[in-house]
């Protein structure tokens, strides 16, 4: 009888990933690859946790992250000042308490813009034409 509620509830496990919805982005549109091509310029495609708050150069990958949710904040989706680059450990412990973490990173995204400027002498938005 074990062996069968064991089997029974792979099974479950199983429907409920292939049932799973699948976000509904498109990664490759214009708009989501210019958002990610601003952030990154912006924080210079360094986590902004690791360089930041603990001070360390960034190893590994980076992903954009978006601050506040995708689907919860649809008009903020494509707002360079809602992402940030993150690298992939900090993005897991990022996603686990996302609330947690949203006034952190709005600060670090501040403190990441003056550094552009201060660097670049304009803006990480400005459009060149």
């Amino acid at each position: 009888m074990k062996r069968y509620q064991k089997k029974l509830k792979y099974k479950k496990k199983l429907n409920h990933k292939r049932n799973r919805k699948k976000p509904n982005r498109d990664f490759n549109s214009a708009c989501y690859k210019e958002f990610r091509k601003i952030v990154s310029k912006r924080d210079n495609r360094e986590c902004m946790i690791c360089s930041y708050l603990i001070g360390i150069k960034t190893k590994g990958r980076v992903n954009v992250h978006h601050i506040k949710g995708w689907s919860e904040y649809p008009l903020l989706r494509y707002q360079p000042k809602n992402g940030c680059v993150v690298c992939w450990e900090h993005h897991k412990e990022i996603n686990k308490n996302e609330y947690m973490w949203v006034e952190i990173l709005q600060q670090l995204v501040k403190k990441s813009e003056l550094k552009y400027i201060k660097k670049n002498d304009i803006s990480p938005y400005a459009t060149t034409s």
